[in-house]
């Protein structure tokens, strides 16, 4: 979104998005600390995984409640 130069200090955001029955989407953000600009923006998606039956499971309650525990404005979609 924005240019930046070489030695600029940057700050990186992330916050959860969304939870989903077997995902998580992730929201980034790269602020510039001298004037506050976004400089990049990203998304990803992370499902989890059974390895051993190779295919997604449920995102565990534990993670769900300590990620809504620090963000509550993440959607809950299941």
């Amino acid at each position: 979104r924005s240019p930046v130069e070489y030695g600029e200090k940057l700050d990186v955001f992330i916050r959860t998005a969304l939870i989903k029955r077997s995902s998580l989407a992730f929201e980034y953000a790269v602020q510039a600390q001298s004037d506050e600009r976004v400089v990049a923006e990203a998304k990803t998606i992370v499902v989890c995984y059974d390895y051993a039956l190779k295919r997604s499971k449920p995102v565990p309650t534990d993670l769900k409640t300590a990620i809504l525990a620090l963000d509550p404005s993440a959607r809950v979609e299941i």
